[in-house]
């Protein structure tokens, strides 16, 4: 039996229907647009969040394995290679805005205590740290006030505000069009990656130390009080320069040579 289909039936979506469905279509597209926009910018968000994190952990990485901590001129450049990023990328966000790090104004660290960053570690050591704030700043909307820049250091008072910064907030007097969720801020304390070391010598005549494999050299006071970074090797050696022990600086220490 064959069927044949009337003209009607054959007929293809009238211009009315047409119309209908490409309505419909742009109310679905117009309401999906602002949901897109929004996951677009949590993805991008996250993403900032979890470097932010990177370069944390880049600070301990070079501290440990390079006995250094970069300073706002230098970090990118000495983290490029440990983190396997390009200097540019830990420098500029995926906005296009540059990241900042700040420095607390009192930041005290060095063999007196008076000197800041960068810091390179020598068997000097480190008096304790004290006030070893850093902050990293990341805008992914506008960029942020030339106020705060590596080349125009905050004041205390300004670094604070920063620092105890409630999430998805912005500083009151900033002036700046950005809203708090274009802000990201990770907060370092450098001085969790020193340890106190105590050098004591009972022996005549007096024996030596070395730190990370330098020339050993007898004790410039006794006891000897500093702080050493995280992973730093000591060698505790005789007063005829033999090596005695090695030890890796873990945690708070005290040895006699």
């Amino acid at each position: 039996m064959t069927i044949r289909l009337n003209n009607k039936c054959r007929s293809a979506f009238s211009l009315l229907e047409l119309v209908a469905v490409l309505v419909v279509v742009s109310l679905l597209a117009a309401a999906s647009v602002p949901l897109l926009q929004r996951e677009l910018e949590t993805a991008a968000r996250v993403r900032e969040a979890a470097l932010l994190q990177q370069i944390d952990s880049g600070f301990e990485f070079v501290a440990r394995r390079q006995g250094i901590i970069p300073g706002p001129t230098n970090w990118a450049n000495a983290m490029a290679a440990p983190l396997r990023l390009a200097t540019s990328g830990l420098l500029t966000n995926s906005a296009g805005n540059r990241r900042v790090l700040l420095v607390d104004p009192r930041f005290r660290l060095g063999p007196t205590n008076a000197a800041g960053l960068p810091f390179a570690q020598t068997d000097l050591g480190a008096a304790a740290p004290t006030n070893t704030r850093v902050l990293v700043v990341s805008s992914l909307g506008p960029p942020l006030p030339v106020t705060v820049t590596a080349d125009a250091p905050v004041t205390a008072a300004e670094f604070d505000a920063l620092w105890t910064l409630s999430d998805r907030a912005v500083p009151q007097n900033w002036n700046w069009t950005g809203g708090a969720e274009d802000l990201l801020l990770r907060r370092l304390d450098l001085g969790r990656l020193f340890h106190p070391v105590l050098l004591n010598d009972l022996s005549l005549p007096p024996g030596r130390y070395s730190v990370n494999g330098a020339t050993n050299r007898i004790l410039p006071s006794v006891p000897f009080a500093t702080h050493l970074l995280a992973g730093s090797v000591l060698g505790l050696h005789g007063s005829d320069g033999s090596l005695q022990s090695l030890e890796v600086v873990g945690e708070p220490g005290s040895f006699f040579l």
